[in-house]
């Protein structure tokens, strides 16, 4: 008897926890409504352009990175990509470095671009089902990784 009433009471709490959870709008999300929400939350961000498609320009503690909109239908993207990069300097890392990087992190992956700049990425599925809080918790991650980032390409 106490075990079903302890599941039904888990059930209730789990359930009254999702009924909070604030969806995002259906097909993803627009740059404006990232950079809204970002700003809202005490980051720099804005809309900018590139070869015609939007992005968000964003900054926290110094650092500036971008939100890359993918999966995208009028406007209303389902997919998002946060990114961080370094120009090429004395102390890029190596592929090798980044190989080890990508073997012992999770999450935030990176790569040494063409032009030899260290790229970190992190991507987000926001459509189907998605909600702000876990966009929020995803965006927290990311940024929760800078100070691994600055520290392995010496910035």
């Amino acid at each position: 008897m106490l075990k079903t009433i302890l599941a039904a009471c888990a059930a209730l709490a789990m359930a009254a926890g999702a009924a909070e959870a604030k969806p995002l709008p259906a097909g993803g999300l627009t740059a404006k409504e990232i950079a809204a929400w970002m700003s809202s939350n005490g980051y720099k961000a804005k809309v900018e352009t590139q070869d015609g498609e939007a992005y968000v320009d964003a900054e926290t503690n110094g650092l500036n990175f971008s939100v890359d909109l993918y999966d995208c239908d009028k406007g209303r993207c389902r997919a998002v990509q946060f990114t961080v990069s370094f120009e090429k300097n004395k102390d890029t890392p190596s592929l090798q470095q980044m190989n080890d990087w990508n073997a012992t992190k999770r999450y935030l992956k990176g790569y040494v671009s063409s032009k030899g700049d260290a790229v970190f990425q992190f991507d987000v599925n926001v459509d189907p089902g998605g909600t702000w809080e876990a966009l929020e918790d995803d965006l927290d991650v990311f940024v929760g990784f800078m100070g691994d980032v600055t520290a392995f390409v010496k910035w």
